[in-house]
């Protein structure tokens, strides 16, 4: 059976795209700090959590301490499926999601600690070779104890990541000798280059603003109000002078309820007339008509 090219052509139209992100005005796609991308898609541009930390700080006038619990606090636990490394002159590489900046897990540290522990028999049996008789078997234990104290275990992913976040940025500087701010220096560059999509970063803090995309569908008054603002210059479909007819007549009889909704958009009460009356619409996009003249 052929298929229907309207019906095919119907549903591509509704069919969503994925949305978009504008980020703030200081947002920049090449930086000192590498290339804030991770493909060329509109969807793959990062920003650094360092400048999303920064305009936590600005936009909610806080101190840094208070804006990185803000920062980690919303911090989902998949969060590391969505992290990169941002690299100069190319794209960006993704962090592992098993990373652990710089901590060792109770796994590791016990391996490590196992292996201090042989390091310091042979060191004993070396020492003590020729002397084996007075040798003490428990005091290369003790000895290699004393020697390697093992740390407090940090498990990758996530806890490694607020460890490392807390530890770093909770101060302005890396030292006190330190020129510039941590969030920015290169000694701490786990950190410094990490970075996450403009979607996400949307999506966990607010960062930036979450464009509609044109084939959006509105269902309420005040989301078509949000789509119309984010795309001026998209079509008027059908479904959205809908919503607006019946916002229209839910405000029948109130003083400047025209005025009010079209202030709402950002156009002349004209405008919004021209919208909500289906004769004029049919009329404005109707081809010409073009009829022959007998001489």
């Amino acid at each position: 059976m052929p298929t229907n090219p309207k019906v095919k052509a119907e549903a591509r139209a509704v069919a969503p795209l994925a949305p978009q992100t504008e980020p703030p005005g200081s947002w920049q796609l090449n930086t000192a700090f590498g290339y804030m991308a991770c493909d060329k898609s509109p969807a793959g541009r990062l920003v650094r959590l360092a400048d999303v930390l920064r305009w936590i700080e600005s936009t909610q006038s806080i101190p840094r301490v208070e804006a990185l619990d803000v920062l980690c606090e919303a911090m989902p636990p998949e969060i590391m499926q969505g992290l990169h490394w941002v690299q100069p002159g190319n794209y960006s590489k993704p962090v592992p999601v098993d990373y652990g900046f710089g901590y060792k897990s109770a796994t590791q540290i016990k391996k490590d600690v196992a292996q201090a522990n042989h390091a310091a028999i042979q060191r004993a049996l070396k020492t003590n070779q020729n002397t084996w008789g007075g040798f003490r078997s428990e005091f290369c234990f003790q000895s290699g104890r004393i020697a390697y104290k093992p740390p407090e275990p940090t498990e990758p992913g996530l806890p490694a990541l607020l460890k490392a976040l807390n530890r770093s940025w909770s101060s302005l500087k890396f030292n006190r000798a330190a020129t510039v701010d941590i969030l920015d220096d290169p000694r701490v560059s786990s950190l410094t280059q990490l970075a996450i999509t403009l979607e996400k970063a949307a999506e966990i803090w607010g960062y930036g603003r979450v464009l509609a995309t044109v084939d959006s569908t509105p269902q309420t008054f005040s989301e078509l109000v949000t789509f119309r603002k984010a795309n001026p210059g998209s079509p008027w479909f059908q479904n959205q002078r809908d919503i607006l007819k019946t916002e229209v007549k839910s405000r029948t009889g109130q003083y400047g309820a025209r005025a009010g909704i079209a202030a709402e958009f950002g156009f002349s009460v004209s405008r919004v007339g021209d919208l909500i009356n289906e004769k004029f619409e049919s009329k404005r996009v109707q081809p010409l008509q073009l009829k022959s003249v007998k001489r």
